[in-house]
């Protein structure tokens, strides 16, 4: 892997780790663990290029608002992909 793969795969787990304590759970008749593994991989892809998740990314304390926008952004991602919020 190179350093800016890594950079990327680091942000993705960040991402992950600080967008919210609960998981969003998310359903879509007639999809599959997969489709919902590819879409959301793909939504979490498109905030990557947020340019709060690179200031995130630097300074996560100077940023602390940014794991809340980047559930928001992933959620309405999901939702233009015919996801519906399981969990509320």
């Amino acid at each position: 892997m190179t350093h800016s793969h890594l950079k990327g795969f680091a942000l993705i787990i960040a991402l992950a780790l600080f967008t919210g304590c609960a998981p969003m759970l998310f359903q879509k008749d007639g999809s599959t663990v997969t489709d919902l593994e590819r879409d959301n991989y793909e939504c979490q892809i498109q905030e990557q290029g947020n340019p709060y998740a690179h200031a995130y990314a630097r300074d996560p304390i100077g940023n602390m608002g940014y794991p809340f926008m980047a559930r928001q952004n992933i959620s309405r991602c999901m939702e233009m992909k015919g996801w519906k919020r399981a969990n509320g």
